[in-house]
């Protein structure tokens, strides 16, 4: 079977061809193709040539038609970043755009407000995208625009607006009005954006590193904090102390709180009750204390053998006084203790061993049940006595025989 061949031929291409030789773009050399697509690479008159090439003979059939090409106007048209688009600095932007009758080369901007901020590229390929990674020294901000002008004839589309955010850690707590005492819970917050997964926190003390506080906690955005400057410091009271965020995996995204106050560690002193005192069940004891604590409340709790037994108040202001009244239901004992914490756990102290008596009890015993038993031990003792008393005159009177 012989086969029809199909070309696209210009015109110096067709006046060399005459049946014998053919040039030009071939379309199809199967008959069974009855129809095709030919994109025209440049405007011109172009022959279509049906060419039927048998044994002894040579046959074709042609169709020619001039082709203007595009008249569209050169146009540029950017289709990404779009008005949605959010992006991080150090991060990649796909710049996307098409193009309509523009040759060669295009130049790409960062515009702000319609101002300029930085040349992407002074000059890259008409492809129709580009990557750029931003810069960290690109601000955040909204009103960012990417400009495409073409080096050909000067077109150029902008972008919708779209947005850059720095990455970045805010630490906003503590504060520059915050007086913290050593021991004391405090709870370090901050905001971060664009950065890893956990977070490293330092103290530092005049812009210098002091102390590790965790090398390693999830970026949560707070951090539950004992304080604590180190016991070559805790004798004196510092105001230039910071606390310093910083991302496990990039060391170059970091924080600094305000500069805070740090105090020397706190006292804390029970004066009553002394060691060795004495209480009745149901009596009131007068629980006095001295610190230097700032704490406005304090916790009291009853031990006995070290172990807390009884909650006698959570919220005791810090007045340096505290009345209770001792429960009639309290075991009788010699080893107890009182408990006092600040509320802030600055700082804490058990009392001296003191003693808890039960009216009518010794010890827990009942005293009626003690003189009880006392007077039947008498009774025994004393008939044991007479027994032995009356052996003994029972022999006497046998050696008398």
């Amino acid at each position: 079977m012989v086969g029809i061949n199909v070309y696209a031929m210009i015109q110096e291409q067709y006046l060399s061809f005459q049946g014998i030789s053919p040039e030009g773009f071939l379309l199809s050399d199967n008959i069974l193709h009855t129809f095709g697509d030919f994109k025209v690479p440049f405007e011109g008159n172009w022959y279509i040539v049906f060419w039927y090439k048998g044994p002894g003979d040579s046959t074709y059939l042609t169709h020619n038609a001039f082709f203007y090409g595009d008249t569209r106007s050169p146009q540029l048209h950017i289709i990404s970043p779009t008005r949605l688009s959010q992006y991080f600095t150090e991060s990649q932007i796909s710049i996307q755009w098409s193009t309509i009758n523009n040759k060669g080369f295009v130049k790409l901007e960062l515009l702000k407000g319609n101002q300029l901020v930085s040349t992407i590229s002074a000059k890259t390929s008409n492809d129709g995208s580009h990557h750029w990674n931003i810069p960290e020294s690109i601000m955040g901000g909204k009103n960012y625009n990417i400009k495409i002008t073409s080096l050909y004839d000067g077109s150029f589309d902008l972008s919708k607006d779209f947005e850059i955010y720095e990455r970045q850690i805010f630490v906003y707590d503590p504060r520059s009005t915050d007086i913290l005492e050593p021991h004391s819970e405090y709870l370090i917050e901050w905001f971060s954006r664009g950065i890893g997964p956990k977070v490293r926190i330092d103290l530092f003390l005049n812009s210098t590193f002091l102390n590790e506080i965790t090398n390693e906690t999830e970026d949560d955005f707070n951090y539950l904090w004992d304080v604590w400057q180190g016991q070559n410091l805790s004798n004196t009271t510092g105001t230039q102390y910071q606390i310093r965020i910083q991302d496990c995996f990039s060391e170059d995204y970091f924080g600094f709180s305000p500069k805070f106050t740090i105090t020397s560690e706190k006292f804390l002193v029970i004066s009553s009750p002394v060691p060795n005192s004495f209480y009745n069940t149901g009596q009131i004891l007068n629980i006095t204390w001295f610190t230097d604590s700032s704490a406005e409340y304090l916790t009291i709790q009853l031990l006995r053998n070290n172990i807390s037994i009884l909650q006698i108040t959570q919220s005791a202001r810090n007045t340096g006084f505290f009345e209770w009244q001792i429960p009639k239901s309290l075991k009788g004992g010699t080893t107890y203790q009182i408990y006092i914490k600040t509320t802030d756990g600055s700082v804490h102290v058990n009392s001296e061993e003191f003693t808890v008596l039960v009216p009518n009890y010794i010890f827990g015993y009942s005293i009626r049940f003690l003189l009880t038993g006392l007077f039947f031990t008498s009774i025994a003792i004393i008939f044991l006595k007479l027994n032995k008393f009356k052996s003994g005159s029972k022999k006497k009177v046998m050696m008398r025989y």
